[in-house]
């Protein structure tokens, strides 16, 4: 693929005069800046905090089975917040099972308990929430 010029000074005015000074300043601007690409978070958001919250807020994370890992990290809590979030820490874990962001082996390191004890709480979490639907409770979805 060849780079489309005129495409590219589109961003940058509708006369190409004016178009190629906007490009040559913003190039200047940039000359001996700090990357930006020091600030992408989790391999694919570029932006402040409150662009990765809504672009998480935005998102539907069971949508994503076929997304790395690692950019659907990016639109799921982090291990702290979900702790921060949910005051029973085993809600808290099995939310972070089910976001299928982190591995059970990171959940457990981030919350001080072996991987048997994850899974043990995705489990039982898992089997109250069967059996809440199944007696007339009401469906998470």
């Amino acid at each position: 693929m060849w780079l489309q010029i005129d495409w590219l000074l589109g961003y940058f005015g509708a006369n190409r005069t004016e178009a190629i000074g906007a490009y040559k300043r913003f190039v200047a601007v940039g000359v001996g800046a700090d990357s930006p690409i020091k600030n992408i978070r989790h391999q694919l958001l570029l932006g402040d905090d409150a662009f990765v919250t809504t672009y998480r807020s935005a998102r539907s994370v069971d949508l994503l089975n076929e997304v790395p890992r690692e950019h659907r990290r990016a639109l799921a809590l982090s291990l702290a917040e979900c702790q921060a979030k949910f005051a029973d820490r085993d809600e808290a874990i099995a939310q972070a099972c089910l976001s299928t962001a982190y591995t059970m082996t990171q959940i457990a390191a981030h919350f001080h308990i072996s991987y048997r004890t994850v899974s043990r709480i995705v489990h039982k979490m898992e089997h109250l929430q069967s059996r809440s639907c199944a007696i007339g409770g009401t469906d998470p979805e």
